[in-house]
């Protein structure tokens, strides 16, 4: 599949996340880039790998579980169950 080139402002104005500039990145790159930020989309790729090595992506998704169980749990207390609690101090 042949990519057409096409300039960042271009994608901006069609609403395009991506877009594919025709030359190298700073590291040597010939891949899409992102409309936004300007950056390789291959560079990104290789920043998030060496992020997710470090273990950073299991702590947020431990965390992510946590608040997602505290949330079911948040759910079943009826208003009824609250106002009790009130009464009683919690």
């Amino acid at each position: 599949m042949k990519q057409r080139i096409a300039t960042r402002e271009q994608a901006l104005k069609q609403g395009l996340t991506n877009f594919f500039p025709g030359t190298l990145c700073k590291r040597g790159h010939k891949a899409e880039r992102n409309a936004k930020s300007g950056q390789c989309v291959e560079c990104r790729r290789e920043a998030t790998r060496a992020l997710a090595a470090t273990g950073c992506f299991r702590e947020w998704a431990a965390a992510a579980k946590v608040r997602a169980q505290e949330a079911e749990a948040a759910a079943h207390v009826t208003p009824k169950k609250r106002r009790k609690a009130r009464r009683r101090g919690h």
